[in-house]
């Protein structure tokens, strides 16, 4: 065993310290901290240990409420005081723009914060057969052993007590996990909603759904909308395929955003935290001027584009998922706008074909931020102001060191989308530099 001191916090949520001068990530340990770890893992550059015992304990640490919190591990900052945990998303950022882009980190803001505690609209939780009962729940972490939980602490309270109803339903039917070798059973269960309404999708193999279990889940007045997906796919790297089935009531699910009317179907990307979703969305809003053309990439179901329509004269949406796209126009047709031309294809590609001036490129990109084709088109382009909403730390540096000779940024606005983890959510705004 050795003794070390955390000197930081790493990106996971990870305690980091040294041992002589080789990098040694902790789980579970906190800044300050002075821990007694066994060495699990020798990389050479660094190390990963395993914490035995806390010698000198942060003042922050408090005890996590979740039962299962040691072995579920998605909420590994449910330990950490919520004050400091705001601190940390705030540095994570700040370190990534001094690190990537050689940016002087003062331009990062404060944290907004968000719900401590149940705040997530969306569960996607695989399904196990144990001890003759079908339990959701996660999978510990690097294993195939599912951690069951009975009451998870960052789901809405409405969306629990669905997940036990349909659990309870299917139970009650005698359902039984998938099986690879004849294509059957339950894989993984799929619910969202808002405002009490939730579409509920069943993930499973080739079978039929027994209409039993259609109609004793309809019978739930807050299930609104219910699904099959079929995914009979080896690798399981997706949780659902391209095959839906819709089963019973409302095609869509329908809810509103201010004056807007969107609606959702079941592999439509969403936000998982509606009321910090929302609070991004009015600061990218404000931040757009009345302009003649915004561009939108990776713009999903248009929910951004919509709530910006009545400040552009003309808006070009860009998304490369063909059911986001579809959606999208429907939302715009719903709500009488019509100055939005909604794009199927590579926003890189898409970009490159407009010849008019860009006032605006708000752009929502994956965690592995624009690529080299995007940044590339931008350069060329030059759009007047970017908008850069990132999930990503790190990627978010490197894109802005790639565009930093064109472009001031203004400043970087951390979200805390998901509280008791280490995600964190940004707005940055990047102005053209005169004379471009």
């Amino acid at each position: 065993m050795q003794k070390i001191k955390i000197i930081k916090m790493g990106i996971n949520g990870e305690g980091i310290g040294y041992l002589l001068d080789k990098i040694v990530f902790v789980d579970g340990a906190l800044l300050d901290e002075e821990v007694l770890v066994d060495i699990i893992e020798d990389h050479g550059k660094y190390c990963k240990a395993k914490l035995v015992k806390i010698l000198v304990k942060s003042k922050y640490r408090k005890n996590p409420i979740c039962r299962i919190y040691d072995r579920c591990k998605v909420c590994t900052l449910m330990n950490y005081q919520y004050d400091k945990q705001l601190e940390y998303k705030q540095q994570m950022v700040k370190e990534a723009i001094a690190k990537y882009a050689l940016l002087d980190p003062s331009i990062v803001k404060p944290t907004i914060p968000t719900k401590k505690l149940y705040y997530r609209n969306q569960l996607k939780l695989p399904l196990k057969m144990i001890k003759g009962r079908l339990y959701s729940g996660m999978y510990q972490t690097g294993s195939n052993h599912l951690v069951y939980m009975d009451n998870c602490m960052i789901h809405e309270k409405d969306l629990e007590d669905i997940r036990k109803y349909v659990m309870d339903v299917l139970n009650q039917n005698n359902c039984r996990d998938y099986n690879a070798k004849i294509a059957k059973g339950y894989r993984y269960l799929v619910i969202r909603g808002f405002d009490g309404c939730y579409q509920v999708t069943l993930v499973t193999g080739k079978q039929k759904i027994d209409s039993k279990i259609i109609e004793k889940l309809a019978k739930n007045d807050k299930i609104v909308s219910i699904y099959q997906n079929i995914n009979v796919a080896k690798n399981n790297l997706e949780i659902m395929s391209n095959n839906f089935i819709h089963l019973a009531k409302q095609k869509y699910l329908d809810f509103k955003i201010d004056n807007i009317n969107l609606s959702l179907l079941p592999n439509s990307f969403f936000q998982l935290n509606l009321s910090q979703a929302i609070n991004i969305y009015h600061e990218v809003i404000n931040l757009i001027d009345n302009c003649d053309l915004m561009v939108e990439a990776y713009c999903g179901i248009g929910t951004m584009s919509l709530m910006a329509s009545s400040k552009c004269k003309k808006i070009i949406a860009i998304e490369n998922v063909k059911n986001a796209i579809i959606n999208a126009k429907s939302n715009a047709s719903k709500n009488n706008i019509t100055n939005i031309n909604f794009v199927i294809n590579d926003a890189a590609l898409e970009l490159k074909k407009i010849d008019e001036a860009i006032d605006v490129l708000l752009v929502d990109p994956p965690r592995t931020g624009l690529d080299d084709r995007m940044i590339k088109t931008i350069k060329t382009k030059l759009p007047k102001k970017i908008i850069y909403v990132s999930c990503n730390p790190s990627t978010l540096g490197k894109n802005i060191n790639d565009l930093k000779k064109f472009y001031k940024v203004k400043q970087i606005v951390p979200y805390d989308m998901f509280a008791q983890t280490p995600h964190v959510e940004s707005i940055s705004l990047l102005l053209r530099k005169e004379g471009l």
